[in-house]
């Protein structure tokens, strides 16, 4: 297993609410456990970074050029991977600037590609 970082495109985004709720730090870390609505997490906050990480993730998307987001709240919901939301502290209260998601990936593909490429290497085969 390998450790997959998904740099995803810097794409800032308005909200119409204010974030200092749902984002309470300029970088947040959100988790599946930030994604569950608890005492100190009423499910207002939990829908509303549901609707940051739809939103920039449709974003990214669009600007990557793909055609559906890969970062979705149900998706990291569903994983283990952690996301960092950048919000602006300098131009009021609801802008995002950028997102980044970490986490662990099985990567067959590159494994395969890279053992075979190694063992012709050494063979002279091609």
């Amino acid at each position: 297993t390998a450790v997959a970082v998904a740099v995803t495109h810097i794409v800032a985004m308005d909200f119409e609410f204010d974030l200092r709720d749902a984002l309470p730090e300029r970088i947040t870390q959100i988790t599946v456990a930030s994604l569950k609505a608890t005492r100190s997490q009423p499910p207002q906050l939990v829908k509303q970074r549901e609707r940051i990480i739809d939103e920039m993730g449709k974003a990214s998307a669009t600007a990557q050029g793909l055609p559906s987001p890969i970062t979705t709240a149900s998706r990291l919901r569903a994983s283990d991977h952690r996301l960092y939301v950048l919000r602006d502290s300098h131009s009021g209260c609801n802008l995002v600037v950028g997102i980044i998601k970490l986490g662990r990936k099985r990567l067959f593909l590159l494994v395969r590609i890279l053992n075979y490429t190694l063992q012709h290497a050494h063979t002279g085969q091609e």
